[in-house]
């Protein structure tokens, strides 16, 4: 019953030392990573800042291409609305002729690929 007894005891002293232990060394990496993480965000945090207010600088560049591009889309159609045809018979005429032109000439380079 002794041995039993003291059996149990040197399990328990065991348990607990490598427990100790074993949270020792944890702290220890745990020291180690938070220090690892801090250098890693210190040394990186100058590139991220730059990279996500050069790709907002992208954003706002491209939304002012579209704002000019609708603008300028704007501005073509209210040209467009002040051109006056005089001779609208001579300009349909013209228009259907220069049609006619460019399917035949397209059907010829149709025909010459084939």
């Amino acid at each position: 019953m002794m041995k039993f007894v003291m059996y149990i005891a040197y399990c328990l002293i065991s348990f607990f030392c490598v427990y100790k232990w074993i949270r020792h060394i944890d702290k220890k990496e745990r020291k180690y990573l938070k220090a690892w993480e801090k250098e890693y965000v210190s040394a990186y945090s100058e590139i991220w800042k730059e990279q996500y207010f050069l790709r907002l600088a992208e954003e706002k560049k491209l939304n002012e291409f579209k704002r000019l591009k609708e603008q300028e889309a704007k501005e073509q159609k209210e040209k467009l609305k002040t051109i006056h045809i005089e001779n609208i018979e001579e300009f349909t005429l013209e228009y259907n002729e220069n049609i006619e032109k460019a399917t035949e000439k397209l059907e010829i380079e149709e025909d010459q690929d084939l």
